[in-house]
């Protein structure tokens, strides 16, 4: 099967920010990942550093295909899987495209282990992304990705209330 232009691009994006020694995974996530590309597809990618302090984000278009990159701290995504695992069932589904040291596998792997004890997490993740999904290939305005994790936060979390330190407004 021919390499689509959103392919092309992911693939050359993953070559620049692996040349960046403190970058220690590379995620492709959103249809990318799924196998769903259309004409007017994004590009969605999950970039694991060793270097920031925060959460950021960044877009950019190539060649009319926007890219949207979200750069996570190793460290806090480290402690996310500890204390907040319910707002991470997107990276599961996300695709790895570098790993290194094998430290994204591995954090896919507890993961998976997480959700597999918790199918009503699934299950609203599920309903949640199916909506988005729904509402974005009929052109309808969204709330978007973070009200879906505060809402998450507030249901599953311990405290009932908004307490993680990333994707924060």
């Amino acid at each position: 099967m021919m390499e689509t232009l959103q392919e092309k691009i992911a693939a050359e994006v993953v070559e620049e920010l692996k040349k960046d020694p403190s970058v220690v995974g590379i995620e492709i996530a959103g249809s990318l990942a799924r196998g769903e590309i259309r004409p007017n597809s994004d590009i969605d990618l999950g970039v694991i550093s060793e270097s920031i302090d925060s959460h950021q984000f960044i877009e950019e278009y190539r060649r009319g295909i926007k890219i949207d990159m979200s750069f996570e701290p190793l460290r806090i995504l480290l402690q996310s899987v500890e204390t907040h695992p319910f707002l991470l069932y997107t990276f599961i589904l996300s695709r790895i495209a570098y790993d290194p040291k094998g430290s994204l596998r591995q954090i896919h792997i507890r993961l998976e282990d997480y959700f597999e004890n918790h199918p009503e997490i699934v299950e609203f993740w599920e309903d949640k992304l199916g909506q988005l999904k729904a509402a974005k290939m009929e052109g309808i305005e969204q709330e978007g990705f973070r009200s879906v994790l505060d809402e998450a936060e507030m249901k599953f979390s311990k405290e009932k209330k908004i307490t993680r330190k990333f994707f924060q407004r």
